[in-house]
C-alpha cells in the first residue's frame, strides 16, 4: 500500500509547488513588463445637425415649448422675426461623427511594489470624419419635357419654360484623423495572491493628432468658390458679415472655405481592467479607458459652423462661369450687362416683343460660343410659364462643426514580464 501512495503524494506536492509558483506570478514588484493591446475607440461627441432649428418669440414666460400666449412653435408663419433652418426636419438625424474603429496601444511598465506600478502607454488610432452634409434646394429651368436635356442638335434652338425644384442632400467623408496618445499612469492592483489581478489606474499625457482632407472637401471648395452668391447668414439667420454688390449678379467671397483642422493637446485618462497570469512571464489583459482631451477636430465653412447661402442656380452657368441659360427679361440678373447700352442686360428677347420663339438665337451675348463643348456652347433661353415667378435661385446649407476628442477605449492584449 505504501508503494502505491508515494506517487499520489508526489502529485499533490507538485501541485502545491505549482500553485505557490503561480501565486508568485502576480507579484510584479521589481519587474518590468511589455505588452500591446487592440481595442475599439468610441467617441463621445459628434456634429449635431441644426435641421430642425427654429428661432422665434418665446411668449410671455420666456421659456421654449410651453405653448403660452405669444410663443411661435411653427415655421408656417409670415412673421419676420421667425427664423427656421431651410433644411427638412428629418435631416436632424444626420450627425457628423468620427469612425469608431480599431486602435492599438503599446505598454511598458515597472512594478514599484506588489500592488503599485507605473505604466507608459503609446497608442495609435486612424478613423474617418464622415456624415458631413451640404444640402441644396434649387429651381432648375427645364423644357416642356422633363426628360429633355436641352442639348442642341443641329440648328434646333433650346427654349425652357418650366422650373423643376430639386433637393440634394448627400453625406460625405471630410477626411481622416490620426491620433497618437502618450500617457504615463499609476496602476493600483487589488490582489497579489491570485493569478487574476483587477486594477485601476490614473494618468496624464499628450495627444498628437493630424488630419488629411478628402478629395470631396476639395470639390466642395471648388464649388463654393464658383457660386454666384446673393446672401449669406450663419446658423441663426444672422448676417455672416459679408457685404455684397447691389447689382445682384452674385458674388464669390470664398477662397477654400471648407477647412478640416485639429491641434495637439493635453489629455488625462482613467482606466479599469484586469490581468490574468498564465505563468510568471505571460499574462492576458483587458481594460476600459476613459480619455479626456481638451481639444477637438473641426470642419468649418468660412470659419463658422454653418453657412446658409442664397445663390443663382448653378445649372444656369457653364463650368467656366459664363451664363448659359438667359432669362427672357431685360435688366434682370443674372443676365450679363450689355456694355453697349446703359443699364441694360443681354437677354433672349432680342426685339423686345415678348415672344422669344421667333427670336431664339445661339449666342445672346455675342461671346463667340467658345466654351469648349459643342453640345452646350449655344445659349439657352428661359421664359417662365404663365403663373411662374421665374426665380432661378438655390438655397445651400453647409453644416460643419467640431468634435471633441474625449473618448472611450475598450481593449485586450498580452504582456511579457521580466
Amino acid at each position: 500500500m505504501r508503494k502505491h501512495a508515494l506517487p499520489g503524494r508526489a502529485i499533490v506536492l507538485a501541485l502545491l509547488l505549482s500553485g505557490s509558483g503561480m501565486s508568485r506570478a502576480e507579484d510584479i514588484k521589481g519587474k518590468f513588463y511589455l505588452g500591446g493591446d487592440f481595442g475599439i475607440l468610441v467617441t463621445t461627441d459628434n456634429i449635431r445637425s441644426n435641421a430642425a432649428l427654429i428661432i422665434a418669440p418665446l411668449g410671455n414666460d420666456g421659456a421654449p415649448f410651453t405653448g403660452d400666449k405669444g410663443e411661435i412653435v411653427s415655421c408656417d408663419t409670415i412673421l419676420t422675426d421667425v427664423f427656421c433652418d431651410p433644411r427638412p426636419d428629418d435631416l436632424i438625424a444626420r450627425n457628423g461623427s468620427l469612425e469608431e474603429t480599431i486602435s492599438f496601444t503599446g505598454t511598458i511598465g515597472y512594478g514599484l511594489t506588489s500592488k503599485l506600478s507605473v505604466q507608459l502607454d503609446i497608442g495609435y488610432y486612424k478613423g474617418e470624419l464622415s456624415n458631413i452634409d451640404v444640402f441644396t434646394k434649387k429651381a432648375v429651368p427645364e423644357g416642356g419635357n422633363p426628360n429633355d436635356p436641352c442639348v442642341r442638335v443641329g440648328a434646333e434652338p433650346c427654349l425652357l419654360t418650366n422650373l423643376r425644384t430639386q433637393e440634394l442632400s448627400t453625406p460625405f467623408t471630410a477626411g481622416e484623423l490620426e491620433e497618437t496618445p502618450i500617457t504615463l499612469s499609476a496602476i493600483y492592483r487589488f490582489r497579489t495572491d491570485s493569478n487574476f489581478n483587477p486594477y485601476l489606474g490614473l494618468g496624464a499625457g499628450i495627444l498628437s493628432a493630424k488630419v488629411s482632407e478628402s478629395e470631396t472637401v476639395t470639390e466642395v471648395n471648388e464649388r463654393f468658390e464658383s457660386l454666384h452668391i446673393l446672401s449669406i447668414t450663419d446658423m441663426f439667420g444672422e448676417n455672416y458679415g459679408t457685404t455684397f454688390a447691389a447689382d445682384g449678379d452674385g458674388n464669390a467671397p470664398f477662397t477654400f472655405p471648407a477647412k478640416l483642422e485639429v491641434e495637439d493637446g493635453f489629455i488625462w485618462q482613467a482606466l479599469a481592467g484586469g490581468e490574468y497570469f498564465f505563468n510568471d512571464r505571460f499574462s492576458l489583459t483587458f481594460d476600459m479607458r476613459y480619455v479626456v482631451a481638451n481639444h477637438e477636430v473641426s470642419l468649418l465653412f468660412g470659419g463658422v459652423d454653418q453657412l446658409n447661402m442664397q445663390a443663382w442656380t448653378e445649372d444656369m452657368f457653364r463650368p467656366d462661369g459664363s451664363l448659359r441659360i438667359f432669362l427672357n427679361t431685360k435688366s434682370l440678373p443674372p443676365n450679363p450687362i450689355d456694355p453697349n447700352t446703359t443699364n441694360f442686360r443681354f437677354d433672349c428677347d432680342i426685339d423686345n416683343d415678348g415672344d422669344v420663339i421667333d427670336d431664339l438665337g445661339n449666342d445672346y451675348n455675342n461671346d463667340g460660343l467658345n466654351h469648349g463643348d459643342p453640345r452646350t456652347d449655344f445659349d439657352a433661353c428661359y421664359k417662365p410659364a404663365p403663373g411662374q415667378t421665374g426665380k432661378t435661385t438655390e438655397t445651400i446649407v453647409a453644416q460643419g462643426g467640431t468634435i471633441g476628442l474625449t473618448h472611450f477605449n475598450f481593449g485586450f492584449g498580452l504582456r511579457f514580464h521580466f
